[in-house]
């Protein structure tokens, strides 16, 4: 069969959205799902209910970096989120599933004129047995971080990478 990593139900339940790939032939293996801001670990709860009715074996957090006037620069912010990260990895973990963090371009601008990118803090500050890697290749090099250092840099904790086209204009 056919594995996929899907992003949302397309409006359905997740036992609807099973049968539909059940259906198809398809198992979705992994899914994007965003931990809850401010974390709520009920709501968080549910998500792995609803993960483990359509099959996945890996859930990942799809998206960080950036608010409502663009792209997150505090250190502090990025700390905060790593520690929800560790607790939506802790109870992933315990439900049995494999808990990623899909990177974008932003996190690997530098937080408050230190030295450390939001990149930095999120895999210096997470625990590598609840937390591992989605390296999106794309959104990295996008974010002026080589893929290759990125991915020898973090060997052993990359399950997961996203591979996208990139034009000479560094488009889709």
């Amino acid at each position: 069969s056919t594995r996929v990593e899907h992003a949302g139900f397309v409006g359905r339940t997740a036992a609807e959205f099973r049968a539909a790939l059940d259906n198809a032939g398809i198992r979705a293996t992994s899914g994007h799902v965003g931990i809850p801001q401010p974390f709520n670990a009920d709501t968080w709860q549910r998500a792995l209910e609803d993960s483990a009715i359509v099959g996945n074996k890996y859930i990942v957090h799809p998206y960080f970096g950036a608010g409502p006037t663009g792209p997150i620069r505090d250190a502090a912010v990025y700390r905060a989120f790593a520690a929800d990260l560790n607790k939506a990895g802790a109870l992933a973990r315990r439900a049995g599933l494999s808990f990623g963090y899909h990177n974008h371009q932003n996190e690997f601008l530098r937080q408050n004129g230190t030295n450390k990118t939001g990149f930095d803090i999120l895999t210096g500050e997470t625990d590598p047995r609840l937390v591992h890697l989605e390296v999106d290749l794309f959104w990295a090099f996008r974010g002026a971080s080589d893929p290759v250092d990125l991915i020898q840099r973090h060997r052993g904790r990359i399950r997961q990478v996203h591979v996208k086209d990139l034009d000479v204009s560094g488009s889709f």
